[in-house]
């Protein structure tokens, strides 16, 4: 990762590519299984195992997951 801050940096390309769509977003616009339990869902299992709070992963596996099952008001 490149020296500096990360926040700036992210908004930076973000802001370079404003009409781009993420792989996650793209599978669930399209009714597809993302990968999210191979991302965020990956580290809350992991982290359960060692004993390590994971709210943040825990919170967006379960959003995007409701988001999968057509939860309210599915992307």
């Amino acid at each position: 990762m490149p020296e500096g801050d990360l926040v700036a940096q992210a908004i930076r390309l973000a802001d370079a590519m404003p009409r781009q769509l993420s792989s996650m977003a793209q599978d669930l616009a399209r009714g597809k299984r993302t990968e999210i339990d191979d991302l965020n869902g990956f580290v809350a299992r992991r982290g359960s195992e060692l004993g390590v709070p994971t709210p943040v992963n825990s919170t967006l596996h379960a959003l995007v997951k409701l988001l999968e099952y057509g939860g309210p008001d599915a992307a």
